[in-house]
């Protein structure tokens, strides 16, 4: 089951503007440069299946803007990794080159392409061991970057700050999904004089996803819980290290007989600079 459940939810922040007043005891925007990434998401489906990508990706910070620029991608297949290619027509739309496969904008997004990851983000050409990695990414570099989720009015070690809840649409990929959070909050974990840990911990969300990639399509309805830990250089505000802390689903196929037992699937998803 491919899935990007938080992606246009966390992007219609993207958008969202640094607060303005005094800082925080760390940068939340990085400073200029390309920075080097591992990510890897390992997804367990009730208790046994595995699937997973693993990325190696860049991160630069130009302008006032973030852009992650995909170098490789690999798909797990049967315990093994498996490279995934684009053919040249579908690497183009994804202003890839011979050297990268994607590049696209994270932040800031215009209020459209933030809603739904369309064709203005990435093509949809797009395999989904491009595209899916991408999400997870772009939740991670937007949580200290926009005022949404309130990271820049953190002071203390221990400071929490509550942001609201939200509704949100994605159709991409052969899956339809729409999400309701209610709301969650930031938390100034640790602080050393070189980095920043702050813990981004939504409610539980209120999920509907399509998959129409089955035949005929199946419809399942449930909850997602999921948290992440970032941590941040203070100096240079570049993400070191991030990694979901836990994000389990607990998902019933609608119109099935009460004993089908519930999809529940839980994500490992770590994001590491090389």
């Amino acid at each position: 089951m491919k899935r990007a459940l938080r992606a246009a939810i966390l992007a219609a922040f993207a958008a969202t503007a640094a607060p303005a007043g005094t800082q925080p005891p760390f940068r939340t925007m990085p400073t200029p440069g390309v920075r080097h990434y591992l990510y890897e998401v390992i997804q367990t489906i009730n208790g046994t299946t595995r699937k997973g990508y693993r990325t190696e990706f860049d991160l630069e910070a130009k302008g006032g803007a973030l852009f992650a620029t995909i170098r490789t991608t690999a798909e797990l297949d049967q315990g093994a990794w498996k490279p995934v290619l684009s053919d040249a027509a579908c690497r183009k739309a994804m202003s890839g080159t011979e050297a990268r496969l994607a590049r696209v904008q994270l932040y800031p997004l215009d209020p459209a392409t933030a809603h739904s990851l369309g064709s203005s983000f990435l093509a949809t050409c797009a395999p989904p061991a491009i595209f899916f990695p991408l999400t997870d990414i772009l939740n991670v570099a937007i949580i200290p970057v926009s005022s949404a989720f309130r990271v820049g009015e953190l002071r203390a070690v221990g400071e929490t700050l509550a942001y609201p809840g939200f509704e949100a649409a994605f159709d991409r990929s052969g899956e339809s999904i729409q999400e309701t959070t209610h709301g969650g909050d930031v938390r100034l974990a640790a602080l050393d004089p070189r980095r920043a840990l702050i813990d981004w911990r939504p409610l539980p969300a209120d999920i509907t996803t399509v998959e129409r990639s089955m035949q005929p399509p199946m419809t399942l309805r449930g909850k997602e819980h999921w948290a992440f830990r970032v941590e941040i250089d203070r100096r240079s505000g570049a993400i070191e290290r991030a990694s979901t802390s836990y994000d389990d689903l607990d998902l019933a196929i609608v119109g099935a007989p009460a004993s089908v037992p519930h999809v529940r699937i839980s994500r490992s998803v770590t994001i590491q600079r090389q």
